[in-house]
């Protein structure tokens, strides 16, 4: 019967939605947001469908398929445009643009590069103003990125030590001519990777970090970089 058919289908939601978290190590961010929008229109257009059989349940059923189909819809127009965000499909919109680079308002002050002329630019002006600038070689589909980012960079304590440092954040996540040259510039095998660069625009090789690591190494990292001629 109908109550057979409600069953039959949140139990089908509750199976793609668990084969997506299992996708989320593998696909991008932008894409995993896509597919949830995907995946709630889905579930919206058959739950209103079954609504239909079920009087005393209609005004329940309705403005839940309703919103869920809202989400969805906000979900997908924020994935075409390249946001990563469950809770807030649309916050990419809102990035600040600055020069062929965007800004991302996640934490702080991180300015996402992509091409070996827009990293030129950051350095140039970095070493006008004398100022230490952290690479981020980051990529989507790096897990380790992804702990890094909010077991590391989302730290108080982490973000109040880097104040005054000019956070580049080199993403690779394309195989392309342009990340290749990024990768190459400074020999870094591939993501996560953090080049050090000081005022005088000159890397600190023997403090550079390779592969994940926690808040409180990267804080001694730090700390004992900066003290470096």
């Amino acid at each position: 019967g109908a109550w057979m058919d409600l069953t039959k289908g949140l139990f089908g939601f509750l199976f793609l939605a668990t084969a997506l978290l299992l996708l989320r190590p593998v696909v991008s961010e932008t894409l995993w947001l896509g597919l949830w929008g995907v995946l709630l229109i889905i579930f919206a257009s058959s739950l209103w469908q079954q609504a239909q059989h079920f009087a005393r349940a209609k005004p329940l059923f309705n403005p839940l398929s309703l919103l869920a189909g809202i989400w969805g819809g906000l979900m997908l127009i924020g994935a075409a445009g390249g946001g990563t965000d469950l809770g807030q499909p649309l916050q990419v919109y809102t990035a600040k643009t600055v020069i062929g680079t965007t800004v991302s308002n996640d934490h702080g002050d991180f300015i996402t590069l992509n091409d070996p002329a827009s990293l030129d630019r950051e350095l140039a002006s970095a070493k006008a103003e004398g100022q230490w600038v952290l690479l981020d070689y980051y990529a989507d589909w790096c897990v380790s990125c992804k702990v890094m980012e909010k077991q590391v960079f989302a730290k108080p304590e982490v973000q109040s030590a880097l104040q005054g440092v000019r956070l580049l954040r080199l993403d690779v996540t394309a195989d392309n001519v342009a990340s290749r040259e990024l990768l190459s510039r400074y020999q870094v095998p591939g993501p996560p990777s953090f080049v050090w660069i000081g005022p005088n625009g000159v890397e600190r090789r023997g403090q550079r970090i390779t592969g994940e690591v926690n808040a409180e190494t990267f804080l001694k990292n730090w700390n004992a970089t900066r003290e470096t001629p």
